[in-house]
């Protein structure tokens, strides 16, 4: 199952919401960048992607934080790769994916080995689906099947969404939550809001992050995980304040 964690930062001068999509798009350029009412945030996993028939969705699960500007060596990415832990947690995420992909879609296809998804300051173990969508499916259909996957909730999805509204204090608002777009032929593209923040106010932030727990998880190290999910906001909080351009940023 996943929990997510709640951390509530104040910025010394008014939060500017468009310099913060900026500086999320120009510094993490490979992930789907958002902006829905109070929610923000840079997104490097694709629930639902369809296109002339065809569905396409990314699945990231299991994680090694790195330090900004550096990366995993050689030797610690086939160690992250082979980890036990990480690979249960991983194929937990996909089975939950292809089982209900199958209600929507025909010949289902997953990536022969989950690869290893590079990001500032995060390493994911990842796998590509896709598949054939039935006819008159959209992408919209598929986003509400497959959400929320176990890479955000768990599985058996029922019993870990009971346990999530039973442990974590608030509702999750837009964590978590399908984000996109659709066209009217129901092609589109929906993301799943993480590396995210709900505005709270002009100066009140609340960033939002969780991490997957399994048998073996240790939670000091899920701790550490979702703290390193949370730098994209804040690194983006820290150059994207309003006036100056580079507010404090307390917690």
């Amino acid at each position: 199952m996943v929990l997510s964690e709640l951390t509530t930062v104040r910025s010394g001068a008014p939060v500017s919401r468009a310099a913060l999509v900026a500086r999320l798009a120009r510094e993490y350029p490979s992930t789907w960048v958002y902006h829905l009412e109070d929610v923000v945030g840079a997104s490097p996993e694709m629930l639902a992607q369809t296109e002339d028939g065809r569905v396409f969705s990314r699945v990231l699960a299991g994680t090694r934080p790195v330090a900004e500007g550096a990366e995993l060596s050689e030797q610690d990415r086939r160690t992250f790769r082979g980890d036990a832990k990480e690979r249960s947690e991983h194929a937990f995420a996909v089975d939950s994916v292809v089982d209900r992909l199958v209600d929507v879609a025909l010949d289902v296809t997953v990536s022969p080995e989950p690869f290893v998804l590079r990001l500032p300051g995060l390493e994911h173990l990842a796998s590509d689906v896709s598949a054939s969508l039935l006819r008159g499916v959209t992408s919209l259909d598929v986003a509400a099947r497959l959400h929320p996957s176990a890479a955000v909730s768990g599985t058996p999805r029922e019993a870990a969404d009971e346990i999530i509204a039973r442990l974590e204090p608030r509702d999750r608002g837009g964590y978590a939550s399908p984000v996109g777009w659709m066209n009217a032929r129901g092609d589109g593209q929906w993301a799943i809001a993480l590396r995210m923040a709900h505005l709270v106010d002009d100066r009140t932030v609340a960033l939002q992050a969780g991490g997957g727990l399994v048998a073996a998880s240790d939670p000091v190290s899920e701790h550490a995980e979702v703290l390193a999910k949370n730098r994209p906001m804040l690194r983006a909080l820290r150059g994207g304040t309003a006036g100056t351009g580079n507010g404090p940023v307390k917690r």
